[in-house]
């Protein structure tokens, strides 16, 4: 695999790096060593990978070059958002409770209900700290759910 010095000293950079995720510095290692004509059998030793990871990674590297091994970031779940509304209406469902004939709500059956997660109903229902009156569970703390 041809390599041009420009992206041969990136490579090593990266290779040499103790700030980038391993699997960056992984990559960057596997192509300078396919650039120096190392056999798949000994680079899939030395770095503890498969044929068919050198082979996907290799094609990146030659239709993006550098940039291609870099892996994206996922950032994740976006967090959910507590807002004004959202806890209008769930303390509005307290107050009215559940129509599936329940006597009372839960975190989860609330979260379940609004598609939130338990934690936001949690959270919400922590920071409002309603009356026994608007549908808590006898016996459970008012602060705390």
């Amino acid at each position: 695999m041809v390599v041009s010095e420009e992206e041969r000293q990136e490579l090593q950079q990266m290779a040499q790096s103790r700030s980038l995720p391993a699997g960056d510095v992984m990559r960057a290692r596997m192509m300078l060593l396919l650039s120096e004509g190392v056999p798949y059998r000994k680079i899939q030793e030395m770095l503890d990978t498969t044929a068919p990871t050198i082979s996907r990674w290799k094609e990146r590297f030659r239709a993006h070059g550098v940039a291609g091994l870099v892996e994206e970031r996922h950032p994740g779940q976006k967090p959910s958002v507590r807002t004004p509304k959202l806890q209008a209406r769930i303390l509005a469902a307290l107050k009215n409770g559940p129509n599936d004939g329940s006597t009372h709500w839960s975190c989860r059956k609330l979260a379940s209900h609004f598609g939130v997660s338990k934690d936001t109903v949690q959270r919400i229902l922590t920071q409002t700290d309603p009356s026994p009156s608007l549908g808590t569970l006898p016996g459970e703390r008012r602060s705390g759910f």
